[in-house]
């Protein structure tokens, strides 16, 4: 078996958001630590940043796998699923046509709400257009999962762990629409750089900071490679984008539907640039995957990591090509056969 023996040359992951699909990346981040990479830093956004955090604090399979069972099998998940999630979700079927918004209109309980929410956003979407309100307005606080709902969530994770003091060098990317411009947090508490890099719009409250309104990471930096870049430096950089292009819209949509494809189709456009500076780049995910199919954890880590361990030849190949190319005079790594 080849092994790949690593120097002093850094390797920088960046994590994609794409919801329950994050699971990926600890599979990925599994294949790569067989191979003996050490990881130099992890920048993530949205679910890229829920799981790479995980992976910083705990540092390595087992234990962030351990970690996350523990996690799911507590009663603040249960909690949580109970309050928000589909009854049957662990049978039902993925639908081509379902989005995030027609997931929690079909629960009863949701209902009234997202019918508040929709009219409240149409209201403010329009109002903007005639100029009477400012952007940020139109998302204000407007959401279907209580804000102490989905911090008890992040605080029972992270527990006080503060990004600075992570055992591998850490960002949470995040949009602040108020600047219409990207917030990196590279230090503070990790549950509220988590909160605030998942906050989807008019599912997950804003995060207020330092006046700032920061939601998902993903409006503005879906792939944040240019952020690893500027924050990280030189090295090698290693993609991981779990998220798949828009879903078809059609006369039946509604305009909560619509709204969220105008903001997919923003986020795919700049992602599909962003994945040209990456050095290496994974796209794991070829299934239809709901945003919240978290019950299918191990089979998405197990993705992840095949897609690793069946392209383990060409990674390394990769790797050399780049040193050659990059780094001329050095010879940082070196492939010895059987």
């Amino acid at each position: 078996m080849n092994k790949l023996i690593k120097k002093d040359i850094p390797i920088h992951f960046v994590l994609s958001g794409g919801a329950a699909k994050g699971f990926v990346h600890i599979g990925v981040l599994k294949g790569f630590e067989e191979l003996g990479i050490k990881v130099a830093s992890i920048t993530g956004t949205s679910a890229g940043a829920l799981f790479g955090g995980i992976w910083a604090m705990t540092l390595g399979y087992d234990k962030c796998k351990k970690k996350i069972d523990e996690f799911m099998e507590s009663q603040v998940y249960k909690n949580f699923t109970q309050n928000y999630l589909l009854p049957d979700i662990g049978n039902k079927k993925n639908e081509e046509k379902e989005t995030i918004f027609t997931f929690f209109k079909k629960k009863e309980k949701f209902k009234s709400k997202f019918t508040k929410i929709s009219t409240s956003v149409s209201e403010k979407f329009f109002s903007v257009i005639k100029g009477t309100k400012a952007i940020f307005n139109l998302f204000d606080d407007e959401a279907l999962v209580a804000s102490e709902d989905i911090n008890k969530i992040y605080e029972t994770i992270y527990l006080d762990t503060k990004i600075e003091d992570l055992k591998i060098p850490f960002i949470a990317v995040a949009s602040d629409i108020r600047t219409k411009s990207i917030y990196c947090f590279k230090q503070g508490k990790l549950s509220t750089a988590v909160a605030a890099s998942t906050a989807i719009p008019f599912i997950f409250p804003s995060v207020r900071l330092d006046g700032m309104i920061l939601y998902d990471g993903g409006i503005v930096a879906n792939l944040p490679v240019n952020e690893s870049i500027e924050n990280f430096g030189k090295g090698i950089r290693i993609g991981v984008d779990v998220a798949t292009s828009p879903i078809p819209i059609d006369e039946d949509t509604n305009f909560m539907e619509v709204l969220q494809q105008i903001i997919s189709t923003s986020i795919w456009s700049k992602q599909l640039s962003d994945r040209k500076i990456c050095d290496i780049l994974f796209t794991p995910v070829k299934d239809s995957i709901g945003w919240f199919d978290f019950h299918l954890k191990d089979k998405l880590i197990e993705t992840g990591y095949r897609a690793v361990v069946e392209s383990k030849n060409e990674i390394i190949l990769k790797l050399n090509n780049i040193i050659k190319s990059k780094y001329p005079k050095k010879n940082l790594f070196s492939i010895f056969q059987r």
